[in-house]
């Protein structure tokens, strides 16, 4: 089953971190959407940085955000955003996952546990 890395975990990576990114590598199929390739690019602090961070992001597959996972996004917020204080970028890469039937690696376990079908992969 493919996997979506979470922006949280792109980051502990590019920060250096050796085991994590083993780890990600050893996955059989990681993949990222667009959410997390924004939030990524986002944090970058010149342009010199981004050339190497979208280098890095081109090693996976990216997932659009398609009306589908529109469509899903919009539900999990009706559905939680109130109760549990779901964000809009955290629905559409929950909804992605749900969508497209992948599993979520993230160090956020709390932003994501609650939502009814989402796969998380424990590390």
């Amino acid at each position: 089953m493919a996997v979506l890395i979470d922006t949280n975990i792109i980051a502990r990576i590019l920060a250096g971190d050796i085991g994590l990114a083993k780890m990600v590598i050893n996955l059989d199929d990681p993949v990222i959407n667009a959410i997390v390739w924004i939030e990524t690019i986002q944090g970058s602090k010149s342009k010199s940085e981004i050339r190497s961070i979208e280098q890095y992001l081109d090693s996976y597959q990216l997932i659009p955000i398609d009306d589908e996972v529109s469509e899903e996004a919009r539900r999990l917020i009706k559905q939680y955003s109130n109760s549990h204080g779901l964000m809009l970028a955290d629905s559409i890469v929950a909804a992605t996952c749900v969508v497209y039937n992948l599993e979520l690696l993230t160090l956020n376990l709390k932003h994501f546990r609650f939502v009814s079908g989402l796969k998380l992969l424990r590390i």
